[in-house]
């Protein structure tokens, strides 16, 4: 199993709309293969995505599904410092 964290950090307009970003993600997310689960926690307003793929390969297949950019695209915007990325 591989497990991601994302950590994003964004502007005011961003964490109102990252509810609904994350369930359009989700949304898309879960029926790829290898999909495991995905939830988000936060800790004083900044989320964190917690992402479970089968393996590396199945994930890989899922950042070059043309959906993934276009999902990454819309959040991006609101960043005010770049996500985090950690295997854990």
């Amino acid at each position: 199993m591989l497990k991601l964290k994302v950590t994003y950090f964004l502007s005011e307009e961003g964490s109102a709309y990252f509810p609904s970003w994350f369930h359009e993600v989700f949304a898309i997310t879960s029926q790829q293969d290898g999909f495991h689960s995905m939830y988000v926690e936060y800790n004083n307003n900044i989320p964190t995505i917690y992402l479970n793929f089968k393996n590396r390969e199945l994930l890989e297949q899922w950042k070059k599904h043309p959906r993934h950019d276009e999902l990454v695209s819309k959040i991006t915007v609101h960043f005010i410092k770049p996500h985090q990325v950690e295997i854990i």
